[in-house]
């Protein structure tokens, strides 16, 4: 039982740190990080990674899951979590080939997701809502990403925010409640190609300051 089987970091560091390849995590309650700038409930510090993080509660974290710098050809999967009451749910920098599907991502006090130099990766059937800063937020050659299926509800900064990220698909996402804008492209993130999405409940729900292509019919 994930509530029932805590992992206590009391305030110090790190609480899990994973240092070899294919570890799986499951089953418990992660939180109580130190409160330092990149201090983790958990933390990929292999270059190998394949990490599987399954199942679990990751709360009262500076960052839920930070998934570090890794080889481009290593993977990692965080699926079925509740990931909240972080300042960032998850951070990604540098490690590609990524599967977030299925997690619940809320009430984090700035991130849901931030993605900073991470490219081919999946982010699909995601519930992420009341986070005080993005949804999700994409930054510097985030790119050739899919962002698929989730509920992106009531953030307080933005759905999803883009800055100099090219070639991601983003598909079929429910977009409610966010302010001041669902979606946002921002500076140099061009050839985004963006259809099917439900766009709900704002006075302006996008702005493209940049180039990208809109496909409202594709199936």
């Amino acid at each position: 039982n994930n509530e029932d089987t805590i992992i206590d970091g009391n305030g110090i560091g790190h609480v899990i740190e994973i240092s070899v390849p294919n570890v799986k995590i499951s089953g418990f309650t992660i939180q109580n990080s130190g409160n330092k700038p990149f201090n983790s409930g958990i933390k990929t510090l292999s270059l190998d990674s394949n990490i599987t993080i399954i199942n679990n509660i990751v709360q009262d974290n500076y960052i839920g899951i930070f998934l570090n710098y890794a080889y481009e050809d290593s993977w990692n999967i965080i699926k079925e979590n509740i990931i909240q009451l972080n300042n960032d749910g998850i951070y990604i920098h540098w490690a590609n080939n990524n599967e977030i599907r299925n997690n619940i991502i809320r009430s984090n006090s700035d991130d849901g997701i931030d993605m900073e130099r991470t490219q081919k990766s999946y982010i699909g059937k995601n519930y992420i809502d009341d986070n005080k800063e993005c949804g999700i937020n994409l930054r510097t050659s985030s790119n050739k990403n899919i962002i698929d299926s989730n509920n992106i509800i009531q953030n307080d900064n933005y759905g999803i925010y883009f800055a100099w990220c090219n070639n991601n698909i983003i598909r079929r996402n429910l977009f409610n409640l966010n302010h001041p804008l669902h979606l946002i492209f921002f500076s140099g993130s061009n050839d985004n190609w963006i259809y099917l999405n439900n766009f709900l409940n704002n006075s302006c729900n996008i702005s493209d300051l940049c180039n990208n292509i809109w496909d409202f019919k594709k199936k």
